[in-house]
């Protein structure tokens, strides 16, 4: 198979996630007028419920399914033979994800929203069908955002037309729903087109996967506790209002988020192919790059986002959500410590087999987050939760360093900038730090009194520190930035 090209992989997963963030955001932002705070916040607590439900169902072994089916991408005849095994595995989850589901309307839980639930339930199965990991192994991320945006799109048209009035939550659930369950019926028939036989045969084996699939199930599941229990708790302890004002600026993060992980969840299945290859010391080099870059991102998209956010709530949600700006700005307080966590998880410890330090890791903060969230919430509300999920966030990065620092085995090299260490760290981070205050915040603060309306300063905002940040980091000295203006001179000479 060809190897494609890393910034190929790079744009196509950009066009996905971007899709995949806008979708919601859009939907969201017309739903949440249409259905009002209580309508949005009863769609949004099920989904809390169901995602736990799809991590059971085999989303929580994505990872481990991508990572060894990447490493014998080469090898076709013991590929068809993982991909089988690891698709039983996926439907025997499945089969659990159900019970678990029935066994909870049985005893009451979630009763009154029981419908929701059903709708929303169906993508437990299709994700097993979908086997959206197979796809990611083999770097078809052209095809993945193709996919992505017909599904979308028509999703969409169906929103508009369809959903009219408050009471249609269930409607609003069953389209969102729909959409998804699509995409993984046209990856069912696609695989097939790909050679690769499906049948329940020789399924015994997948005992075999489980033992080492477990830990990244355990890992992901935890990880989905402390993203979704705020929600979930919230509507507990609190008010389906608060809910839907917390699910505001819960959407928001996560689309930023989404966008900067983006860049570095395509090295999994690269690195694990180079890792099955025998070829350590280029994923290690490809892993020291990617590190350094994201310190160079994460900060001015953290500072970036809580400057426009009172503007972004107003746009997307309508005027009753800017309540959240609060919460808004504690989560992303937050995001610059989970970008981080996602790129030492699953792009370096996942990849190279060490799958038990990161359920350790994520188990302990989803254990912070459950224990702060009853202390914080019933006194801070929505900002509780906010605060409860940025701490298990700086609890997971603390962890995540000491690990990839003392690393036994020497094997994992996830530490940014290479040979540089933490002087060399420390110095990016005050650069990016500067450049934010300077490039961003100065800039934000003068355009507030220049500007008026939310979506002129949000652009003005936007393009005037995309343009300045990069522009002072020159100025202190940055190597990357003079590097990289330096190939930019020498491409415009020749």
């Amino acid at each position: 198979m060809e190897e494609k090209p890393l910034i190929s992989n790079l744009i196509m997963n950009f066009i996905r996630t971007l899709l995949n963030l806008l979708f919601p955001v859009i939907t969201f932002s017309y739903a949440s007028r249409v259905l009002g705070d209580k309508g949005i916040g009863i769609v949004n607590y099920t989904d809390s419920i169901v995602r736990y439900l799809i991590l059971i169902g085999g989303s929580g072994i994505s990872y481990y399914a991508m990572r060894e089916a990447a490493r014998v991408r080469e090898k076709r005849e013991l590929l068809a033979q993982r991909v089988g095994e690891l698709f039983c595995l996926n439907l025997a989850l499945s089969g659990i994800a159900y019970l678990i589901l029935f066994g909870l309307l049985i005893a009451g839980a979630g009763k009154e929203y029981a419908a929701v639930l059903l709708v929303q339930s169906g993508i437990v199965f299709f994700n097993a069908l979908g086997m959206e990991w197979f796809y990611n192994a083999l770097e078809e991320y052209r095809y993945i955002a193709i996919r992505t945006a017909v599904f979308q799109i028509v999703a969409c048209v169906l929103l508009f037309f369809l959903v009219r009035e408050e009471q249609d939550y269930l409607l609003y659930a069953l389209i969102m729903s729909g959409a998804v369950i699509g995409m993984q019926a046209v990856n069912f028939v696609y695989v097939r087109k790909a050679g690769i036989p499906l049948s329940i045969k020789g399924c015994h084996p997948f005992r075999e996967h489980w033992q080492g699939a477990k830990y990244v199930f355990w890992a992901n599941l935890a990880i989905s506790v402390y993203v979704h229990i705020d929600k979930t708790m919230l509507g507990n302890l609190c008010s389906m209002e608060a809910v839907g004002l917390y699910s505001a600026a819960h959407y928001i993060i996560q689309a930023v988020a989404g966008l900067l992980t983006c860049m570095t969840n395509v090295l999994l299945p690269r690195v694990s192919f180079y890792l099955g290859e025998g070829r350590g010391e280029k994923a290690e080099a490809l892993l020291q790059k990617t590190g350094s870059i994201i310190i160079f991102v994460v900060i001015p998209s953290a500072v970036g986002t809580v400057c426009v956010g009172k503007s972004l709530l107003l746009l997307l949600s309508g005027e009753t959500f800017v309540q959240a700006f609060p919460a808004l700005a504690v989560l992303a307080v937050g995001m610059l410590f989970s970008v981080f966590n996602n790129y030492y998880i699953w792009q370096v410890m996942i990849p190279y087999r060490r799958e038990k330090e990161a359920f350790y890791g994520t188990f302990g903060s989803a254990v912070v987050n459950i224990v702060l969230n009853f202390l914080w919430i019933p006194v801070g509300g929505m900002l509780g939760a906010a605060a409860a999920t940025a701490a298990a966030e700086a609890a997971l990065f603390l962890l995540c360093r000491v690990w990839i620092r003392r690393d036994r085995e020497g094997r994992m090299r996830g530490e940014p900038c290479g040979d540089g260490g933490g002087k060399k760290i420390f110095g990016y981070v005050l650069q990016a730090l500067a450049a934010s205050g300077i490039g961003i915040i100065l800039s934000s603060f003068l355009i507030d009194r220049i500007v008026e309306g939310p979506l002129g300063g949000l652009l003005m905002k936007v393009l005037v520190s995309l343009l300045l940040y990069p522009v002072v980091l020159w100025f202190l000295g940055n190597e990357t930035i003079r590097l990289a203006g330096k190939k930019v001179l020498d491409a415009m000479k020749d």
